[in-house]
């Protein structure tokens, strides 16, 4: 156990997600109703799951249209980083597109925000070139 309880938390859910290769709940444990997810690029081929969510039922949306279309090989945290309520956290994911059959092996970055134990915004980046490659036919 850390001196953080948030970073536990976080920690757990990043072990099940990678587990299960997709367990929503985890996630939907942790967040507020009122979370914000921000992503990337959502423009870009296979990355319709990356636009900006709101809320817990829109953070809902995000999980459904990620793995509709993705297949999740792993996510590896590799390193955390604690500043008060925030939570940064570094890592590689591999991912297969599955209209392509093609797996992107990617470096990803988060940033958790806290309020009262449930998180109220993620920021993502990760390769999205990488990505957007993989789901090119």
């Amino acid at each position: 156990m850390s001196d953080n309880p948030n970073l536990d938390l976080l920690k757990s859910a990043f072990a099940t997600w990678d587990e299960s290769k997709g367990a929503v709940s985890p996630w939907l444990d942790l967040f507020d109703d009122e979370v914000c997810i921000c992503s990337m690029d959502e423009t870009s081929a296979g990355l319709s799951f990356a636009e900006d969510r709101r809320s817990k039922e829109q953070a809902v949306g995000y999980f459904d249209s990620l793995l509709r279309d993705w297949q999740m090989v792993h996510w590896t945290p590799e390193t955390y980083v604690c500043d008060g309520d925030k939570i940064a956290v570094f890592g590689r994911c591999g991912w297969t597109y599955k209209a392509t059959g093609k797996t992107a092996e990617i470096r990803a970055a988060h940033l958790w925000q806290f309020r009262d134990g449930k998180v109220i915004q993620v920021t993502e980046v990760f390769d999205s070139g990488r990505a957007a490659a993989a789901a090119t036919p």
